[in-house]
């Protein structure tokens, strides 16, 4: 179902798009689609058929329903603006800015994953287990390094139960063992 945003605030947030865009040129056009589509109509087409039907009850987007759909939104703006998530959570945050910015109830980051370290790879780190949360799809290379541990130390890794090499993505909640080639 989709949000009621009004014109006035869709064609605002269609211009902060256009003059924020990391990419290509963005076009008025393409901005106002995108956040229709964000937005929960199939196109800026069904936004406008819609937004003159009289009588129709759209949930109306408020600070609630921003933080409700925060994460969604972000994974699904960056979808549609081929982005990564990390410049979409920028953009909501400037789509949004009067909700988002400052408040404490919005998480810096939006995944987190599991790590336990076996053999040697624990004589590097000051804990065997580690929540490591993240934004994007880091590689398990990048995460093992940001953990504090050097890749050349690793002799196996097993995500969610299964062997990978170091540039298998993380993804939301993967438990993932690291182990040193001494085991």
């Amino acid at each position: 179902m989709p949000f009621y945003i009004t014109p006035k605030t869709l064609t605002k947030q269609a211009k902060t798009l256009v003059k924020h865009w990391s990419y290509e040129r963005l076009k008025l056009t393409k901005a106002r689609e995108i956040l229709c589509q964000l937005y929960g109509y199939k196109s800026n087409h069904h936004y406008k058929q819609l937004e003159v039907q009289k009588g129709l009850t759209l949930p109306s987007i408020s600070q609630d329903v921003v933080f409700l759909n925060y994460r969604r939104w972000i994974q699904k703006l960056a979808n549609l603006g081929s982005l990564n998530e990390t410049q979409s959570k920028k953009m909501l945050h400037l789509l949004w800015n009067n909700y988002l910015n400052d408040n404490v109830k919005i998480p810096k980051y939006l995944y987190t994953a599991t790590f336990t370290f076996y053999g040697e790879c624990n004589d590097l780190l000051d804990e065997s287990s580690l929540e490591y949360p993240f934004n994007d799809n880091p590689s398990v290379k990048d995460a093992i390094e940001a953990l504090g541990l050097p890749h050349v130390e690793v002799g196996a890794i097993v995500v969610n139960g299964e062997n990978v090499d170091f540039e298998h993505t993380l993804n939301e909640h993967d438990r993932v063992e690291v182990f040193s080639h001494n085991i």
